[in-house]
């Protein structure tokens, strides 16, 4: 029995490993769940999911935003620190008192030393203003 409780500890902590000595491999990116997408009067929030494709815990930081401010983005957990497995960022978009027209924007994000390696990703957002 202890034999088997250790088989199963051992495989779920190589299970979440990466393979660091490969950086380019597609099991150690940074994905956004969508990374972009168009914002409007009538749907001014979105969600935005980060995980790593090993699905590790992971600290999340904000790198830089521009665009729009019109759109902001809210991401506690990277404020925090915290490491998950999932981190979720909310995009608002406040329409109020703006012009007909796209508005756009973006936010970089990246992982601190992470697996041997640091990962990063851009997530966009567009605001169409009718």
């Amino acid at each position: 029995m202890k034999t088997l409780l250790l088989s199963f500890l051992c495989v779920a902590l190589v299970s979440c490993a990466p393979t660091p000595n490969e950086p380019d491999r597609p099991e150690n990116d940074l994905l956004h769940s969508p990374e972009s997408e168009t914002l409007s009067v009538t749907k001014p929030t979105r969600t935005v999911q980060s995980t790593l494709v090993c699905g590790c815990g992971f600290v999340l930081r904000i790198e830089k935003s521009g665009g729009d401010p019109a759109i902001t983005y809210s991401a506690p957990t990277a404020a925090a620190g915290d490491t998950l497995t999932s981190h979720n960022i909310t995009v608002s978009a406040n329409t109020t008192g703006l012009a007909p027209g796209t508005y756009t924007s973006w936010l970089a994000l990246y992982t601190p030393y992470t697996f041997e390696r640091v990962y990063r990703d851009t997530i966009y957002d567009t605001l169409i203003v009718p």
